[in-house]
């Protein structure tokens, strides 16, 4: 437990030293007018492990043998997750692909299942919804922004990208102009560092929301461990704070599940 938090310190104090500085043009692959950066390499909250099978998991690979199969199949989308980054790009394009080719359900649209949708900081501070992107097929190109005005005083504009609810992320990049910067987004102030757990079923993981920004937990912010209709308080579903190496509160919201009454 000790080396996790010496290590999260470390982590802390790494971004603090780097966040002035623009991702090197180097980390990202030039394709005509455009640079394009993995996700993973800009900065992805909401993953908690590193112990993955994939990674835009939500659940380690061990859990694997302990949960249920529609525990671990649910917990392979990527709800809950965003790309938060800062640049001072006037054009914003993204690109991904995701794990199931069923891009929509019935009752729920392909941008909520597979798409992504982006929020940008106003000049004030507030964060304000800018563009979804359309997943048009299992891989999807789209300009989400473009000619954006630069934030006064300030050398570029905070991003939050917010990744597919009912569907996996096997791949995800955000392309700029090649002359644009992107940078990893500053750090949280410490009053604010403290992670929120929604805990619930279909409605927490994000169902049936239009896209991936407009589901309750995205619009406070927070982190998501939801399963879908497979809440039945399994062991791996309560773990988050003893594995967390940061300090958490969980937040029982939702119990809907038909085997509450029994695991009570």
């Amino acid at each position: 437990m000790m080396r996790v938090w010496i290590l999260a310190v470390l982590f802390s104090l790494a971004s603090l030293l780097q966040a002035g500085e623009p991702i090197a043009k180097t980390e990202a692959l030039e394709e005509g007018t455009l640079c394009w950066y993995d996700a993973l390499k800009v900065g992805v909250e909401g993953r908690e492990w590193s112990e993955v099978e994939a990674p835009y998991d939500r659940l380690p690979s061990k859990a694997k043998a302990t949960v249920r199969e529609a525990v671990w199949n649910l917990s392979r989308h990527s709800a809950g997750m965003c790309v938060r980054f800062r640049t001072n790009a006037t054009h914003i394009h993204a690109r991904w692909t995701v794990t199931n080719a069923k891009l929509e359900m019935p009752h729920m649209p392909a941008t909520g299942v597979s798409g992504v949708d982006l929020y940008a900081r106003d000049d004030t501070g507030r964060w304000r919804w800018l563009a979804c992107g359309a997943p048009k097929a299992q891989s999807s190109t789209a300009q989400l922004a473009h000619d954006l005005a630069p934030v006064p005083n300030q050398p570029a504009r905070e991003f939050r990208l917010y990744l597919p609810l009912y569907n996996g992320t096997q791949k995800l990049e955000i392309g700029v102009p090649k002359d644009a910067n992107v940078y990893a987004a500053e750090p949280y102030p410490a009053e604010q560092a403290q992670s929120v757990v929604f805990y619930g079923t279909s409605i927490t993981h994000g169902a049936c929301a239009s896209r991936p920004g407009m589901c309750h937990p995205a619009i406070v912010s927070n982190a998501r461990r939801s399963t879908s209709g497979s809440r039945a308080m399994d062991a791996w579903s309560w773990c988050w704070p003893t594995c967390s190496a940061r300090s958490t509160q969980l937040c029982m919201y939702s119990t809907a599940c038909p085997t509450w009454e029994r695991q009570r």
